[in-house]
């Protein structure tokens, strides 16, 4: 039994497609880091720009995974673009549209680029909420070398005060569900 789930009022904002059966998932992957020293620092730089940078340490395989972040948030035009560089030697780029194309749809552009094998990776995501109980969300992952459709994603939410009810299917092979109370 979950009680802390989403409980949508006036004031909290729904939440987005990726975290739909997020505090389920908590219950089992966080705060279990063993054999795994972590280091996440973060910083502002006024307002409207953050500093992120995330390393770790697997102590069995001693294999060092870093990433550095800069995100610039355009508050006027609802956008946040997102740079980032990991140690795989990859370059991100995120652009987040917020309430521009419809009131209440965000959609997310998440590209990634690796300069050493020139592979490139483009995924779109939408989300879509409101003030009823009810919540979609959508995401499709495009490989740009191959010109082809990777993976697609939808979820529903439904809850309330009592319950919450989660569905998504993966792929149109893979289907699930969550019922939280």
């Amino acid at each position: 039994m979950c009680v802390d789930f989403f409980i949508l009022n006036s004031v909290m904002a729904p939440p987005q497609f990726t975290d739909f059966g997020k505090s389920t998932k908590d219950l089992f992957t966080k705060g279990y880091t063993h054999g795994l020293l972590k280091l996440d620092v973060k910083s502002k730089s006024g307002p409207n720009v953050e500093f992120k940078s995330e390393g770790e340490h697997n102590l069995s395989t001693q294999k060092i995974k870093n990433k550095l972040e800069v995100k610039y948030k355009i508050p006027e035009y609802g956008t946040t673009i997102t740079e980032s560089l990991n140690t795989a030697n990859q370059l991100g780029s995120i652009l987040e549209l917020n309430n521009q194309l419809a009131k209440g749809l965000k959609v997310t552009i998440d590209t990634k680029y690796t300069p050493n094998s020139g592979k490139r990776e483009c995924l779109v995501k939408t989300d879509f909420s409101g003030d009823l109980d009810w919540m979609a969300g959508a995401k499709a992952k495009y490989d740009l070398q191959a010109n082809e459709l990777k993976a697609t994603s939808l979820a529903f939410l439904h809850q309330t005060s009592d319950y919450a009810l989660h569905t998504y299917t993966n792929d149109g092979n893979e289907f699930g569900g969550r019922f939280l109370f």
